[in-house]
């Protein structure tokens, strides 16, 4: 059998491998069979070994290899084909890869596909309600949230990683109500970046490209992870530019909290900070923001290098506005 797991979207691409798993854990516990290997450390020939050989006690073989498509495609699909591993009922393998290109376009062909895309915010709240749901469904904490609550998780959080935390740090805050309220997941989702990202982003917000490679570097130095801080980053500019469409719209700042879901205090600093913009510089900005998505997803540059381009070219040709504070 043969199970190809890819996307953007690494939580329900991990999630559906960890349903996998427990299914062959369940029918299996000693685990007899189960390899897992990776391919910056194994090539074609050893998943090969390791889904060919047998032990004893051993009725299936399930082999989880990450990456192969992206660094071994041909040899993996001449493996499968000739060794007719898709229809094998004993031999199952489970390819988890970020993603593929349009070269492996045959290979997805011969198994069960599946492609984890990122969720628009919209979708994003139904799954932050129905983790909600899930998590309630095994605990005795409150099984619905409001529903302020789930657009400011939605809008906020990085990652449905992230989300994911907050919904349980929030669920846990939220024990003996009757609901998981929006004053249960701020705490864990704003002020606990306020005193030490916030100004980074600021500083970006005001298109002070000098000001905002000095905050993360201060961030940096710090032992902040890079990756979550460009997610952050990402995050910041988001705000900005709902802001700048609803100024642009004519409309109140309030609108933006409303709308979006963005917590009150980020909607009305964003909504400020969008007066330094105009739709050139906004749209260079979200281009800029998209690509540093796209980097930091695939990690073929390092993340500091990909987070301080995409300040540069946000801020590009771009005097930055004095700080009214």
């Amino acid at each position: 059998m043969l199970y190809i797991l890819y996307g953007q979207d690494t939580f329900r691409r991990d999630e559906k491998l960890r349903h996998i798993l427990d299914a062959y854990v369940q029918k299996h516990p000693q685990q007899f069979g189960l390899v897992k290997l990776d391919a910056d450390e194994a090539d074609a020939r050893a998943l090969s070994a390791a889904l060919e050989s047998s032990g004893l006690f051993e009725t299936i073989r399930l082999a989880v290899a990450r990456n192969f498509i992206a660094r071994h495609r041909e040899g993996i699909q001449k493996f499968i084909v000739e060794r007719g591993i898709a229809k094998d009922p004993a031999r199952v393998l489970v390819l988890v890869e970020e993603e593929v290109s349009k070269e492996a376009n045959e290979l997805l062909q011969l198994g069960k596909a599946q492609r984890f895309d990122l969720l628009s915010e919209q979708k994003a709240r139904v799954w932050v309600r129905g983790r909600v749901e899930e998590k309630a469904s095994h605990s005795g904490l409150p099984a619905t949230i409001a529903d302020n609550a789930v657009a400011f998780i939605a809008a906020n959080a990085v990652n449905l990683w992230e989300a994911a935390s907050v919904i349980e740090q929030a669920m846990l805050a939220s024990a003996g109500k009757a609901k998981v309220e929006l004053e249960d997941a701020v705490s864990f989702l704003v002020q606990k970046t306020q005193e030490t990202v916030f100004p980074a982003g600021d500083a970006l917000a005001r298109r002070d490209a000098h000001a905002a490679l000095a905050e993360i570097e201060k961030l940096s130095n710090q032992g902040e992870d890079v990756v979550q801080l460009s997610g952050f980053m990402i995050s910041a500019i988001r705000n900005v530019y709902r802001g700048f469409a609803v100024r642009k719209d004519g409309k109140d700042g309030a609108l933006v909290a409303k709308k979006f879901g963005t917590h009150p205090y980020v909607a009305r600093k964003a909504f400020e900070a969008s007066r330094n913009w105009d739709e050139q510089k906004i749209r260079t900005a979200m281009t800029a923001a998209v690509r540093l998505d796209y980097e930091r997803k695939l990690s073929r540059i390092p993340p500091r290098v990909a987070l301080d381009a995409f300040v540069l070219r946000t801020a590009q040709s771009s005097e930055p506005i004095a700080n009214s504070q």
